[in-house]
């Protein structure tokens, strides 16, 4: 008798997802580099619903998981976090300061 997963996804496939149970196989294949690793280990991390839902096949190493994240990645937060510091405008409402988007959106949805 053949045992077959029920449901497979590569690293790629399962972003933007959640499932409530993770078999992941966090070890670092030969080829793939250090930055591309550490992305694949969070993704795989972050896919199940809770840690009781997620298990490990082989773990990557400490040394891996415990970097920073990619340089290109760190980059790419701080200048969208730049953009969105010009793009908003605070703005007095009773001595209370507002940002312009959350007061639109409070308007829309109320």
């Amino acid at each position: 008798m053949q045992v077959a997963p029920a449901d497979t996804r590569i690293v790629y496939a399962a972003q933007g997802e959640t499932f409530d149970a993770v078999v992941a196989d966090m070890q670092r294949p030969p080829s793939m580099d250090p930055d591309t690793h550490w992305l694949a280990c969070y993704v795989m991390l972050s896919r199940a619903r809770t840690l009781e839902g997620f298990l490990v096949l082989r773990p990557a190493l400490f040394k891996e998981l415990s970097r920073l994240p990619p340089q290109y990645l760190l980059d790419e937060i701080d200048r969208l976090l730049a953009l969105e510091k010009e793009s908003t405008v605070d703005i007095v409402v009773e001595d209370q300061s507002i940002n312009f988007i959350a007061l639109i959106l409070l308007l829309v949805f109320l």
